[in-house]
């Protein structure tokens, strides 16, 4: 692991905008770790954990799940000791306080591994029902092919019926933030791929500047649920919350009248050009580097359409150590508050960075 220092530069573009990709050195560089945590995956896909504990989530179940689908389990840092060495890490845990003063400390909310297989290795399981199996650890690597063009500023869930590895449009502070106290700026998320990430196979997108729009976001929450349309989603995909927010954000803000524009960068340096207003922007990330938004960026990916590629991320979204639980948080956090207490349990939610660690 590798202790990064974000610059001065690199805290205010997260701030104007909403997401920062830290471009000078890896978060991870070292060889042998990233490899281990590839292994990790696929052992914790298959249900092999080394500690012996289930993940709090597991989502995508080999011979039951749609074989093209996001891959998704919740807290893997309690099942595996690779994933739990970066996840509780110093080096993880010293970002937060790095883009917010009033941050003391770090504490892990929740992790992520996430996994999209390659396009084009499911093409016999699509067609036949059947599963292909990597030789090496007999793990299926199946997902689907297809060949349709990706639309300018498109997710490309919505008129894509293959494209199931797309990961809709969301905020994160539904999930997590919403669940302590105080609510403003006590979260952050650190994405971590494993592989090199871009365009191709379904690198993350950022709605630039979204997070200053959160009343405009949840009134187009409201009316999209009130039309039974959904709001946020992760799994189901889709651009219904992004086209919302623009139509919302067009009545107050003149800006976002550019909205259409995306801004994709072939080189990992972020802060070096500024993403119009609600646009969809799109880095090529390298694996062992990282990014990090805010908890109220809207943010999604598109589908794996790489023939060969993997797209595996490590997530860590990190809370401001000092939260407290809110009096009725939803059932998932909802299961580590203790009756009649607030208090937010170092079991459940460590703490990986404090202000003494300087």
């Amino acid at each position: 692991m590798n202790r990064l220092t974000i610059s001065e530069e690199q805290k205010a573009f997260f701030h104007n905008h909403g997401f920062v990709v830290l471009d000078t050195e890896p978060l991870i560089k070292d060889s042998v770790l990233l490899e281990a945590l590839k292994i990790a995956f696929e052992c914790c896909f298959r249900g092999d954990f080394d500690t012996g504990i289930y993940p709090d989530e597991w989502h995508w179940r080999q011979g039951i799940s749609r074989p093209d689908a996001v891959r998704e389990i919740c807290n893997g840092w309690k099942s595996d000791a690779a994933v739990r060495r970066v996840v509780l890490s110093e080096e993880v845990g010293s970002l937060g306080p790095q883009l917010f003063d009033h941050w003391q400390s770090s504490r892990v909310a929740q992790d992520d591994l996430l996994w999209k297989v390659p396009a084009s290795v499911s093409t016999s399981m699509r067609s036949t029902g059947a599963g292909s199996t990597d030789a090496a650890n007999g793990f299926s690597l199946a997902a689907p092919t297809h060949e349709i063009p990706k639309e300018e500023g498109k997710n490309d869930t919505t008129d894509n019926p293959h494209a199931s590895s797309s990961v809709g449009y969301h905020i994160d502070s539904d999930y997590i933030s919403k669940q302590f106290l105080p609510t403003e700026d006590n979260s952050i998320t650190v994405w971590i791929p494993l592989d090199d990430a871009d365009v191709e196979n379904g690198v993350l997108e950022f709605v630039a500047g979204s997070h200053k729009y959160e009343t405009e976001l949840e009134e187009a929450k409201r009316d999209l649920k009130a039309r039974d349309e959904g709001g946020s989603s992760f799994h189901g995909g889709g651009n219904a919350l992004l086209d919302a927010l623009r139509e919302k954000a067009k009545r107050t803000d003149h800006h976002a009248n550019n909205a259409s524009t995306t801004c994709t960068s072939e080189k990992n340096a972020s802060t070096s050009t500024s993403p119009a207003p609600l646009s969809v922007a799109r880095y090529r990330i390298p694996a062992g580097y990282c990014s990090i938004h805010h908890q109220n960026t809207l943010h999604g990916s598109g589908p794996n359409r790489s023939p060969l590629r993997h797209r595996r991320a490590l997530v860590v979204h990190l809370l401001d150590g000092s939260v407290r639980f809110r009096a009725d948080p939803d059932y998932i956090y909802g299961r580590y508050k203790l009756n009649n207490s607030a208090e937010v349990r170092e079991e459940f939610f460590p703490t990986t960075w404090r202000i003494t660690n300087l």
